[in-house]
Formats: C-alpha cells, structure tokens, sequence
C-alpha cells in the first residue's frame, strides 16, 4: 500500500514523500499441514507434490500442461526460450526491459542470446516508462518484459506490432 505525506519545504513549495512497503506474510494453519507434508516425505525436491501441484494449476487455468520451476528466473528463462523457438527469433533480436530491474531480467535475455534494449522507468511505479517504450520498438523488437516492484503495478501497454 502506498501512502503520501505532504512535507512542506518552503513557503510555496511541498513534496511529496511515499512509503513503498514490502508486504507482510502470515502463514495458515493449512499451510503449516501442506509444509510438514512435504518435510514427512523425505523428498523437498520434485517429486508427487510438485506433480499435484501442476495438475491443479492447469486444470485451474484451462491448459494441458502447468510446468513448476526452481525460481522466477528459470520461469523467465525457458518463457523467453519457448517464445524465441517457437517464433524463429534470431540471436541478438532486441528485448526491451526497465532500467530498473533485478539482475535476473537481463540475464535471461543474454543466455537466451538476445539483446536487452533498456527503457527508463515512470517515478510513480517504477514501472517501464510507456512513452518511451514505444520510441524504443524497432524493427528487431520482439519482446517487453515489463517488471512490478515494490508492490507497484507496471502500468503499460506492451503489446505492439
């Protein structure tokens, strides 16, 4: 949640100072159950657990297929991967990321063999910048890879053609 304070700096002037929280996280009791499960089986790697739990999710979301991974980075990774393969990308084809990111979004980019193009970010989310979003597309644009921090949503339209 995001809270304003007016903070006045002079006779006419006041800025603007914005708490940016991390979050809070309360585990239930079912998780608790759902955790110990997994601890009782003796296994914490992929195993009948990570199986269930990717038939649920795509019986959940309509698809024959829910694919669970080690981390978000290997999600971005095989993601940026798929798309590359599946729509005959070529090395160094351009990606366009926010300026502000965690390492792990160029990453993916380079080990995919692909060439980050940086776009600046809007103050108020921190988001992409839209605007100059738009100036960066060029013709070896194939992808947006719009990131959300610190709870902020990336307000932009990042479909193009």
């Amino acid at each position: 949640m995001t809270e304003k304070t007016e903070i006045v700096v002079g006779k006419d002037e006041t800025l603007k100072k914005r708490h940016i929280g991390t979050g809070t996280f309360v585990a239930t009791e079912r998780m608790r159950e759902l955790i110990n499960e997994a601890l009782d089986s003796g296994r914490i790697a992929y195993g009948p657990l990570s199986q269930q739990f990717e038939r649920d999710f795509s019986g959940l979301h309509g698809c024959k297929y829910g694919i669970l991974s080690n981390s978000g980075t290997s999600s971005l990774h095989v993601a940026l991967q798929a798309l590359k393969e599946i729509h005959n990308w070529d090395d160094w084809d351009e990606v366009i990321v926010p300026s502000l990111t965690f390492v792990a979004t160029i990453n993916i980019v380079f080990h995919n063999r692909m060439k980050p193009v940086f776009v600046d970010v809007e103050p108020q989310t921190y988001g992409i910048d839209a605007a100059l979003m738009n100036l960066a597309v060029t013709e070896r644009t194939r992808a947006v890879i719009p990131v959300h921090l610190f709870g902020q949503i990336t307000i932009c339209n990042c479909f193009f053609r």
